[in-house]
């Protein structure tokens, strides 16, 4: 689109403007023509911009675009807008006059934001994601040391109960890193089949911290609720974020509701619903609420990615989110998901199919934490399985090579010193091409994120164990590996 052209005399009254100044500053050319400049310069500014024309025509030079030339544009009604200027000395037989080219600068320095958004986010997800593949480590060891202990206690042991507190403060804290996580965008999705009723239940206390005092958190679950299939931690992400925005449209205080339901028969859907009675939204706003880095909430409070990010997920699970709102009233916003039926929808063989977790097998497992490497082989000892440990990759290709026997499955860290766990795992299997893979990280963004430390991803089905983890679920993820 050009530039905005107005010339102007030393008088500082614009004597010609394009067609395009009259779009910009919404007056006609005729209304243009002989006005004061400063008509098209905030009142705040004016003395300033006055004394810089002055500075200008006593020695006019050119001052071409993006030099520092930055000035804030009156529309007629009022608006302001920021402009970059252009000026040119223009002589003729009357005097000098001054070109100014003026260009909105409107959706440049929104796309700068964005721009600059993103970057912190990216950032602090790093952050997050690095501080999590350490703390995540360290809670795996605690929850395994906790389930070895409990089964070498007998029964009547007194100190069973002090282990089951600390298995059970381990579990909320496995969970606590799972969700922040998802909120970073750090976790690839894993859809399980469960209820929603219990993914409320879950957050329940968290979601309440979030409203704060002045706020009513009221849960009304149905049930009978059909289940789904989801992400557990990536739909308690998109919950957590609908219920701050229905909080953020409350500043008066009031009652947030939260339902579920079952759509009626044949719709084969599940729904859940969160209810405000806030300020609700114009049409123009419902209209945007799902465009990236687009809020409303003052600066500060919001990074624009809220809706848009549940929206992504929802859909990304074959579901869809609907808004109903009036400005003064309040908004319902709805999300409707798949039912999962039949052993296809099933999701996780866990909830459905429980199964043996013992097994006669030989495991290589590498960890560059000799903690894990330590409760594991025992917990896997105990269950039947020959376990080699490796602390770093050397030494893994040392045993791959050495070992007499068949090593059935090799269970490798992601994210190790020099090599990483899918460049051995290939390494390995130009060895032994019978063996199997189980890939397990603190850090899943190392393996699938912008960030990832390989030097390539693993194959889309390659399977994964997210850390933390208790030995039980290892257990039941090597034997769903083993069995394919």
């Amino acid at each position: 689109m050009p530039d905005a052209v107005v010339i102007v005399g030393r008088t500082g009254r614009i004597v010609e403007a394009n067609a395009r100044a009259e779009g910009l500053f919404g007056h006609r050319r005729e209304h243009l023509l002989g006005s004061p400049l400063d008509m098209l310069i905030p009142a705040a500014t004016r003395h300033d911009h006055a004394r810089h024309l002055q500075s200008y025509f006593a020695a006019p030079h050119s001052r071409p675009m993006g030099t520092s030339l930055h000035i804030t544009g009156l529309r007629k009604g009022g608006k302001e807008f920021p402009a970059d200027v252009s000026l040119s000395p223009l002589e003729t037989d009357e005097g000098i006059y001054a070109i100014a080219a003026i260009r909105d600068m409107t959706d440049r320095q929104r796309l700068e934001r964005q721009f600059y958004h993103a970057q912190r986010l990216t950032a602090a997800g790093r952050l997050l994601a690095g501080v999590a593949h350490d703390f995540n480590n360290h809670l795996t060891g605690m929850m395994g040391f906790a389930e070895v202990a409990l089964r070498a206690l007998p029964a009547e042991s007194a100190a069973r109960t002090d282990l089951e507190e600390l298995r059970r403060c381990a579990r909320q804290l496995a969970d606590i890193s799972r969700q922040l996580l998802s909120f970073a965008g750090n976790r690839p999705a894993e859809p399980v089949c469960l209820n929603l009723n219990d993914s409320i239940r879950n957050i329940e206390r968290l979601l309440r911290r979030f409203i704060g005092q002045g706020l009513r958190l009221e849960i009304n679950l149905s049930p009978d609720l059909a289940p789904v299939r989801i992400d557990p931690a990536q739909i308690e992400q998109v919950l957590a974020n609908l219920v701050i925005n229905a909080r953020d449209a409350m500043p008066g205080g009031g009652t947030i509701r939260i339902d579920t339901s079952n759509d009626p028969a044949g719709a084969g859907e599940v729904t859940v619903s969160i209810i405000d009675a806030g300020v609700g939204m114009t049409d123009e706003v419902k209209a945007r609420v799902f465009e990236p880095f687009f809020s409303t909430k003052e600066k500060g409070r919001g990074s624009g990615l809220g809706l848009a990010t549940c929206r992504d997920i929802v859909e990304r699970h074959q579901g869809r989110i609907e808004i109903e709102t009036t400005p003064g009233e309040g908004t319902t916003v709805r999300i409707r998901l798949p039912r999962a039926t039949g052993a296809g929808d099933s999701g996780s063989q866990r909830l459905l199919h429980p199964q043996s977790l013992v097994g006669a097998e030989t495991l290589l497992m590498v960890d560059d934490h000799a903690v894990l490497l330590n409760v594991f082989s025992r917990a896997l000892s105990d269950l039947g399985y020959t376990v080699r440990t490796a602390p770093n990759p050397e030494e893994a290709m040392s045993i791959a090579r050495n070992h007499a026997g068949d090593i059935h499955l090799l269970i490798t860290d992601v994210v190790m010193p020099q090599t990483d766990g899918v460049a051995l795992a290939d390494a390995i299997k130009r060895i032994r091409p019978a063996i199997k893979i189980l890939f397990m990280s603190g850090d899943v963004d190392a393996i699938f994120g912008p960030f990832r430390v390989t030097a390539k991803e693993p194959p889309a089905d390659a399977p994964l164990l997210p850390k933390p983890f208790r030995p039980e679920d290892m257990a039941r993820k090597i034997r769903e590996v083993l069995d394919r």
